[in-house]
């Protein structure tokens, strides 16, 4: 995701970008694994609000018509046959977060926070966090989350069993760091 100015907040274009990444990566027989990442200070601060409320209702249907909902790019990151990787740093919260929710890994730096803040604007999670989040890190902890749209630290998830494996920022996407995430890869 490459929108740093914006914190890789997920527009319109990042969405179609994104999908379609995926789905090529899940037709290339040469990728063995893909690693979604933000660039900048976030892997993404979730949806971008900004641009919805510019939005017309035309636009919007366009947009679920042609890229789909964070429920849509999930449910692609669930169906390609090959381990897709969350790389997270710094900001991870809302529809993202969701994303992140559905990827088979989560690596996170030192710095990574969780969130569903849709709260906070009116909105409940619609990308899936309703149902997936209560089951990856327990239905109390999931309502909290979801209810009152605060962030969790890495250190958090990673107790809750979400995240895979915390590394120090500049260790994040270091080679080594991702051959040693699969067992037997060197």
């Amino acid at each position: 995701m490459d929108n740093p100015e914006r914190y890789n907040a997920l527009d319109y274009e990042m969405r179609e970008e994104l999908k379609e990444a995926l789905e090529d990566a899940a037709k290339d027989e040469n990728i063995r694994a893909a690693v979604i990442r933000g660039s900048g200070k976030a892997f993404s601060a979730g949806a971008d609000i900004k641009a919805f409320l510019e939005w017309t209702p035309l636009k919007a249907m366009e947009v679920l018509k042609e890229v789909g909902t964070s429920l849509v790019i999930s449910r692609i990151i669930r169906e390609v046959p090959k381990p897709i990787i969350a790389a997270v740093h710094g900001y991870c919260l809302g529809g993202v977060f969701e994303l992140a929710q559905a990827c088979d890994i989560i690596i996170a730096s030192e710095d990574a926070v969780f969130g569903q803040p849709e709260i906070n604007v009116g909105l409940i999670p619609r990308g899936g966090g309703t149902q997936r989040l209560p089951r990856l890190i327990g239905e109390k902890k999931a309502k909290e989350l979801i209810f009152t749209g605060d962030g969790v630290s890495v250190k958090d998830m990673a107790e809750l069993g979400l995240v895979n494996k915390v590394v120090p920022p500049d260790k994040l996407m270091g080679a080594r760091m991702l051959l040693t995430s699969f067992p037997g890869e060197n």
